[in-house]
Formats: C-alpha cells, structure tokens, sequence
C-alpha cells in the first residue's frame, strides 16, 4: 500500500525537509542521506523607478513616496494549503511531492504596531528592500499572485507571475513601482543554499512603463 503524509501549509514560515532512503548492514556500508526541500522561497523586493530632469535629477513629481506613499500590506494568495509526500513503497528509493489545489490559502505580511511594511520604496534597484519572506509550496498553475497594498494608491495591485516554480529553489521577486500607476516584477532563481545569495543582473534595457513589454515572468497588473 502507498503511504502518504499530508503537512498543512499555515503560516509561510515553515519548511519541509525529507530526506533519501538509506540502507546498509553490518558487512554493507550504509548509502550518504540526502535531504531535500519540498517546499519554495519566494523573497518579495520593492524598488521604484522614477524619470529624471536635464540635470539628472529625480523629478520630485514622479517620486514613489508622492505616487505610491507607504508599502503596508504584502499577500500572496490562492496558494496550496497542503504537501502531500508519498513515501517510497515496494523497495524504491523515490518520493513524489504533490500540492492539492482544491484548497487554498493566503499569506499576509503587514507592518507591526500600526507601521508601514516599508515607509519608503527606495528608487535603485541595487538598493530594493525585502517586504515579506514566504515558504510554501509552488502556485496552482504555477502562477504566483501577489497583492501590494500602499496608503496613496488608489486599489489594491494585484500582480500575477507565471514561472515553473520549483521546490528547493529560492525566487527573488522584485517588484517595480512605476510613476505611470503600475507595478512590474522581475524573478531571479537560485538553489536554496545556505547563504541565499542572488545575484540581480542589472545588463538589458530600461523601461519606465512596461504594462505593453512581454516577458517571460510577469504579467499586466491593475493600476493605481
């Protein structure tokens, strides 16, 4: 008979880690146990974009603190709420992971004590900050949907990213407020390592209003 574990998936801060079947005996050296990551890292960055004058200068107009105002709600929703592990059975050594979609929950990362998320979207991308830090499995259809509530825009954002999103791997989500009302996002992948370093190639082209750019990793969202 196949057994199976099922893990609920509450809070986005919780791993799940497995690890490879391992047999030996006494005249038989036991094989190494690897262990591997059934959930995924999702790391969600906010930086803005801002045009800037003849003297290169950020217009004062366009600045994300007078467009956006304060970063205060970050969800992540219709996300799995379970992982299914079904454990290798008849002698095999093979695990399969499976996410069952027939119910969902959500993430929410808000500020403590009546503060901001983030009182002030930084206009760099080298210098976007981390809003919310979330593991849990990989989307239903493998799209990711992130909600971005601000105090000056005018609806809640809804972002969609469709990527093959794939446990043990850590994704850099870094979202970019527009000054035309929008909000764009860019996916770097990594191994989930034990320095979760990502390195953002920062080459290619620069656009200020990318709601009619496609690309592979992020889709047109609501406006502000």
């Amino acid at each position: 008979a196949t057994a199976k574990v099922t893990f609920p998936l509450d809070d986005g801060n919780t791993d799940i880690l497995y690890g490879s079947v391992a047999t030996g005996s006494k005249s038989k050296e036991f094989n190494t146990i690897e262990y591997g990551h059934a959930l995924v890292k999702y790391r969600i960055k906010a930086y803005a974009l801002v045009p800037y004058d003849e003297n290169k200068e950020p217009i004062a107009s366009y600045m994300p603190d007078v467009l956006w105002g304060t970063v205060n709600e970050v969800k992540v929703i219709d996300m799995p709420s379970t992982c299914v592990l079904e454990l290798p059975k008849d002698g095999g050594n093979t695990y399969a992971l499976t996410y069952p979609a027939a119910e969902t929950t959500d993430y929410l990362r808000e500020g403590d004590g009546g503060n901001p998320l983030l009182a002030s979207i930084p206009i760099s991308m080298d210098q976007a900050e981390t809003i919310a830090e979330i593991i849990a499995a990989p989307p239903v259809d493998g799209v990711l949907k992130v909600e971005v509530a601000t105090s000056k825009a005018t609806a809640v954002q809804l972002i969609t990213i469709a990527r093959d999103f794939k446990p043990g791997h850590n994704y850099d989500i870094r979202l970019r407020f527009s000054s035309h009302g929008l909000i764009n996002a860019d996916v770097e992948v990594s191994e989930w390592g034990a320095g979760d370093d990502v390195k953002i190639q920062t080459g290619g082209e620069v656009f200020f209003d990318l709601s009619s750019t496609t690309t592979a990793n992020c889709y047109m969202i609501s406006s502000a």
